[in-house]
């Protein structure tokens, strides 16, 4: 098998730790900027697998960060508003 540039196949970049490839901020960011976000267009923004990038969202997900609207074909994700305290 022979490896791109810098060494690594897009399979085991695909599975880079999530922290370590800077990819939850470029779904995070695109979320913000757009307001919503599909997983098909997350995968396009950030080069991942759609596979991939619904990981992070159901981590995101977990995390309270983002939530998720709908189902199948239909599903966005918006990042979740927190109240703050006054």
């Amino acid at each position: 098998m022979t490896l791109p540039i810098g060494g690594q196949s897009a399979e085991s970049a695909d599975r880079a730790p999530i922290e370590s490839n800077g990819k939850t901020e470029q779904i995070i960011e695109f979320i913000v900027k757009n307001g919503n976000a599909t997983s098909t267009q997350l995968a396009n923004y950030t080069g991942l697998s759609q596979r991939r990038v619904r990981e992070i969202l159901n981590e995101l997900i977990d995390n309270d960060t983002v939530i998720k609207i709908g189902n199948y074909r239909h599903t966005n994700y918006t990042l979740k508003i927190q109240k703050q305290n006054k």
